[in-house]
């Protein structure tokens, strides 16, 4: 054997496969690290706010944190905002951070995991799913999103259980469905159906003729076990009444927003089917008969379906990925072993792209140091905007105009802005109460002047960032009645007039 065909015969074995993953989720947690700074934005300032307004006072059914009064609101992930806040006051910063990096490196070793036990090990633990992982977790790094993580075991979980029983494992594997239906109620509720789309999926099974009132079963315990939280039943339609608010598409919130060749997330969800029934074409599964190679299975189902769903929703991309690590690992594992014994071309590929991801990752890693330098530079912009407004003698529990990040932060510092980084909370589809979404967007828009909304909510301060300001930001703080306290190149505060 000549070394070129002793190279080809190493890259495209299972050893090799089995040795890049661990090294991409290693890799992974490093670029994690790396970019940690990047975690304390308006998402993490508001969850260990609410989390601490929770331990503090229990649950509320009116927002604590805003200048809003009364404004209807149920935190529909306080469990996280508990342990998030539990995480900042008990070690900082780091334990915050510390979590989020498990949580990810947890998500990628389980889907490894997940995949070589899936797809079997006669088929000497082939991994066809690699690049997919990898893609995954890489995704779960440029957004660093911890309920990502959640989705991700999530679905990797009630996969395995609906495919294990639709394989002739017990009944009795079926109990993930509910069980991470409640988990993710409670963790991350707008995302609770993740764990009833295998189960749904696995009614359409070829599989599934004489089994369909388990997998029923399950799917009516996983909604009542959803029902277990503090909106009760409403959480059932939280997600989808969050998902059609006009005003959060307007916001420009990138989860909610159609994926697209433009889109990180969205240009390997573009390419997945291709990809999909290219694999399923060519190795079309234990059955020799070619008429039955295009039967429905749950796998196929679950997958065209989260690809369609990713085509509304770029936060259904990161779902997509989970499901596609397995199935087409099963997909290429199909083929008989004594093909395995040459070289595989598809091997080759999957294990040459997991290469090329793990270079991408540690490039991430590399290059991070820009993105956390901004970060930092922003963290320490709000910081002296909160000394600015305790030097002018405005006290925490004072309320102000601030936007999304800007406002995320002050409640942190203990200040009432008037909204924060809590997008669906400002839309009355979600709260039932008033429209600050359209409030805000009209100012925005010109519609109505700053001065006005200023004056109309008898605001004591206003933090206002550098792209908000134009030529007659000061002309409308005058009118308001309010004095510059501080200005740099990233923000403006201004105080009222005292008297």
């Amino acid at each position: 054997m000549s070394a070129l065909s002793r190279a080809a015969a190493l890259a495209a074995s299972p050893r090799t496969a089995d040795a890049l993953m661990p090294a991409a989720v290693l890799a992974s947690f490093i670029a994690l690290s790396a970019q940690a700074g990047l975690f304390f934005d308006g998402d993490m300032y508001f969850l260990v706010a609410t989390g601490r307004d929770i331990i503090a006072n229990g649950l509320s059914t009116t927002d604590p944190l805003s200048s809003h009064e009364g404004l209807p609101y149920l935190s529909q992930q306080w469990l996280t905002c508990v342990v998030d806040a539990a995480a900042f006051d008990a070690f900082g910063r780091a334990g915050v951070e510390g979590i989020y990096m498990a949580l990810t490196a947890a998500s990628a070793a389980l889907l490894w995991k997940a995949s070589a036990r899936y797809a079997g090990k006669k088929a000497l633990g082939l991994r066809a799913g690699l690049l997919v992982a990898a893609a995954c977790v890489l995704s779960m790094l440029m957004t660093r999103s911890t309920p990502r993580a959640f989705d991700a075991i999530a679905l990797t979980a009630c996969l395995l259980s609906a495919a294990t029983y639709l394989d002739g494992g017990p009944k009795r594997a079926l109990a993930a469905v509910p069980a991470c239906s409640l988990a993710l109620a409670n963790l991350h509720g707008s995302m609770w159906t993740v764990a009833l789309m295998p189960a749904a999926c696995a009614l359409l099974d070829w599989r599934a003729k004489g089994k369909r009132a388990p997998i029923l079963t399950a799917l009516a315990a996983g909604a009542l076990a959803a029902c277990a939280n503090p909106y009760g039943p409403g959480m059932l339609t939280y997600v989808f009444a969050s998902l059609s608010a006009p005003a959060l598409s307007a916001f420009g919130i990138g989860e909610l927003s159609p994926a697209s060749a433009n889109t990180f997330a969205g240009w390997p969800a573009l390419a997945m089917p291709a990809a999909f029934w290219w694999m399923r074409r060519g190795y079309p599964g234990p059955s020799p008969d070619p008429r039955k190679r295009w039967r429905v299975r749950m796998e196929d189902a679950l997958l065209v379906g989260l690809w369609a769903g990713s085509l509304a929703s770029v936060r259904v991309c990161f779902l997509l990925y989970t499901a596609a690590a397995m199935v087409l690992s099963s997909a290429i594992e199909a083929r008989p072993p004594a093909a395995l014994a040459r070289p595989s071309g598809a091997m080759l590929a999957v294990n040459a792209a997991t290469a090329a991801t793990l270079a991408c990752t540690l490039a991430a890693c590399a290059l991070s140091t820009h993105p956390q330098a901004d970060a930092t530079e922003k963290q320490a912009g709000q910081a002296a905007c909160v000394q600015a407004l305790e030097d002018a003698g405005v006290e925490p529990g004072a309320c102000g105009y601030a936007s999304f990040n800007e406002g995320a932060y002050l409640e942190f510092m203990g200040y009432r802005p008037y909204m924060d980084a809590r997008a669906e909370l400002w839309c009355p589809e979600v709260n039932g109460g008033d429209d600050i979404a359209g409030e805000f967007l009209d100012m925005r828009a010109g519609k109505i002047p700053l001065s006005e909304l200023l004056a109309r909510h008898d605001f004591e301060f206003a933090v206002i960032s550098a792209d908000e300001q134009d030529y007659d930001t000061a002309r409308q703080m005058e009118i308001a009645g309010m004095d510059e306290a501080h200005r740099s190149d990233l923000y403006a505060v201004w105080v009222r007039h005292e008297g």
